[in-house]
């Protein structure tokens, strides 16, 4: 036997804590908002301090383009995409097919 097991503990004694209770199941929600990070400000022109406007540019809104305009561009853009795709396909197959036919040529 070591000293910890013949000397009594300081501790205080553990009890049994019920675990399973409706006081134990419940949460406490609770709402957050979520501020995120703008990297606009405003400062005003005071006496004795001195603006750098070096960096600074406006910004002009571009045409505003609805619903129909915007898919009218993604269904464009996928046609464009499908047709490179399609011409690439069929040109590796043309030239699979003409060294088929030129192996074939050559073996008979």
């Amino acid at each position: 036997m070591n000293a910890s097991q013949q000397t009594d503990s300081l501790k205080p004694k553990l009890e049994t804590v019920v675990k399973f209770t409706r006081e134990t199941q419940l949460c406490d929600t609770r709402n957050q908002q979520c501020n995120t990070i703008r990297e606009t400000w405003t400062q005003m022109d005071r006496s004795g301090l001195v603006l750098d406007r070096s960096h600074d540019y406006s910004r002009i809104p571009g045409h505003y383009e609805d619903s129909k305009v915007w898919e009218e561009k993604r269904i464009s853009a996928t046609i464009v995409i499908q047709r490179y795709a399609r011409g690439r396909i069929a040109r590796c197959k043309a030239k699979k097919l003409r060294k088929y036919v030129q192996e074939n040529s050559e073996a008979r």
